[in-house]
């Protein structure tokens, strides 16, 4: 199933640069299917943390959203959220952005690891002195 759905959220990808939102928009779905269907929890969260981001960057901030609450490493989820905040700035939604940003920082402050933590916080509040939010 990872493979899977990283070779299923590689054609949504390409889908969505094509212009076909539509079949984006399905594609993303099958790929969340797929790795909902993994057992091991890290990789099932990797694939869904690497499926929201896509989704993000093809515009769908949405489908993003609904696969990062999915997602149940904490760090992976941090990491999802960030970029889907990004996503939202490049797009011109500040106050969508803000909030995804304060949860991604909710988020990375429960991860236990202290280098994974401080990896996490960092790249938040980095990403977003990059955007100029404040």
């Amino acid at each position: 199933p990872y493979l899977k759905s990283h070779a299923l959220r590689d054609i949504a990808k390409a889908q969505a640069q094509c212009g076909d939102f539509k079949g984006a928009l399905n594609t993303f779905q099958m790929a969340v299917t797929s790795a909902n269907l993994m057992t091991d929890p890290y990789y099932k969260s990797k694939a869904l943390s690497d499926i929201a981001q896509a989704q993000a960057q093809g515009g769908d901030i949405k489908g993003a959203l609904t696969s990062a609450n999915l997602i149940t490493h904490t760090y992976n989820k941090s990491i999802a959220l960030r970029e889907i905040a990004k996503a939202q700035a490049q797009g011109g939604d500040i106050e969508g952005a803000t909030r995804t940003f304060q949860e991604a920082l909710r988020i990375a402050n429960r991860i236990t690891n202290s280098r994974m933590k401080s990896s996490a916080l960092r790249e938040i509040t980095e990403a977003i002195s990059a955007l100029g939010i404040q």
